[in-house]
């Protein structure tokens, strides 16, 4: 039995539009990033919220799905895997980081659109 564990879960807002894109195979994939707030309260009593950015992505039908139904501000709940890239960069040194690879998102909050017409 394996001793790993790479999970995570989160919910938050989305900080700009998914972006769409399709590799040379024709796999899809989706790059959203997402904010996610943790309040606490600090020596003085006082409650302090600080934000987190996290980027995600999506592949495939999951990717399209999002990309269609999903907006600047949305509120979703992201399930997946950390996964590490680097990208290199001619003449300075590669820009490392994490994402999340979401196996799972669910949209919590109903598009804009639907809220006006309630």
């Amino acid at each position: 039995m394996s001793a790993y564990l790479n999970r995570f879960i989160g919910i938050g807002r989305l900080t700009k539009d998914p972006e769409l894109r399709t590799l040379p195979s024709g796999r899809n994939y989706c790059t959203m990033r997402m904010a996610l707030n943790r309040c606490m309260t600090d020596r003085e009593g006082e409650k302090k919220t600080y934000t987190c950015f996290l980027n995600l992505k999506a592949w495939g039908r999951l990717a399209e799905i999002c990309s269609e139904n999903l907006t600047k501000g949305r509120l979703v709940m992201a399930e997946g895997e950390l996964a590490t890239y680097a990208l290199d960069r001619p003449g300075a040194d590669p820009i490392r980081g994490f994402e999340v690879v979401a196996r799972e998102i669910s949209f919590l909050d109903k598009p804009v659109r639907e809220q006006l017409a309630a």
